[in-house]
């Protein structure tokens, strides 16, 4: 009896518990209105195109695009509070682990370098993680990347685009895509994002909506810039995953003169798999080396 007994909680214990999806995935699954996560996917994929597109274009009297001096003025911030953030995390953390130089930057917002497998990098961010957002307690929930299935093409302003997969995230007051997308021939491959942030999990109660242009820089390191923020975003998950780290610094910025100047301080989260620590929010001084920049062939 007892042996039978052992092996029926063995049996129990083998079998594949549910996974529980992030909020508000199941409610938008369920609609089939304006907010249903099918016309979801089409809205956040058009909306972070035409943004993409806006980033890449020269405008009349200009020799560069926005893509370039928002590039260049990553770069500054990142040099400015580099000491801060080693710091701050007593030499844990450096952004000196982000290699790309802004023109490579460009070129994978354009679509012109390679991606690695979405499931590595999107991977990667998976699962719970908690920190503090501000002052703030914040939760993210990553869901796994899905593969198109079909690819979805849509069109935006007489030009296609193609999703090839997405991963669906809860960011703490919204809810959220990561898109992998490519040109119609297949040639050009980028990431796109989007945020939609809402009141009480409910997603008629809408706050803003967010898009997002994401370049890949190295395994576990996406950049995201969207239109008045840009963020630093590395999952370090060696070791045991009372270890793993889920760093995002950044800072928001504004346009002034052609140029990108910063607006209060950088900032830095720093989230972890337990929710009982969570590390303080901290703010990054760039006073000292404040970022405004114009691109080189602008001056």
């Amino acid at each position: 009896m007892f042996t039978t007994i052992i092996a029926l909680m063995l049996v129990q214990d083998a079998e594949p518990q549910k996974v529980r999806k992030p909020p508000v995935l199941e409610a938008l699954e369920r609609r089939t209105d304006e907010l249903s996560f099918d016309n979801f996917l089409k809205r956040s994929t058009v909306e972070a195109e035409r943004f993409r597109r806006d980033l890449l274009r020269i405008p009349d009297g200009r020799k560069t695009s926005k893509a370039a001096t928002i590039a260049k003025a990553s770069d500054d911030f990142r040099l400015a509070v580099e000491s801060q953030v080693k710091e701050a995390t007593s030499g844990r953390y450096s952004l000196g682990r982000f290699a790309l130089a802004p023109e490579q930057i460009v070129g994978a917002i354009a679509g012109a370098r390679p991606l690695p497998d979405p499931k590595q990098f999107y991977g990667s961010f998976e699962g719970k993680w908690y920190g503090v957002w501000d002052k703030r307690k914040v939760d993210h929930h990553w869901g796994s990347y899905v593969p198109g299935a079909p690819v979805r093409d849509y069109t935006v302003d007489g030009k296609s685009v193609r999703l090839d997969g997405y991963q669906y995230a809860w960011v703490g007051d919204g809810y959220g895509l990561n898109h992998v997308c490519s040109s119609a021939d297949g040639k050009q491959k980028y990431l796109l994002g989007y945020v939609v942030h809402i009141r009480d999990q409910n997603v008629e109660q809408e706050v803003v909506r967010r898009p997002h242009v994401g370049v890949i820089d190295g395994t576990d390191r996406l950049i995201w810039i969207t239109k008045g923020e840009v963020f630093f975003e590395e999952a370090i998950r060696t070791g045991d995953p009372s270890t793993h780290r889920y760093y995002i610094t950044g800072f928001n910025y504004a346009w002034k003169d052609d140029a990108v100047t910063t607006i209060r301080d950088g900032f830095m989260a720093v989230y972890s798999r337990d929710p009982s620590r969570r590390e303080p929010w901290r703010r990054l001084s760039v006073a000292k080396a404040p970022v405004t920049t114009k691109s080189a062939a602008d001056k």
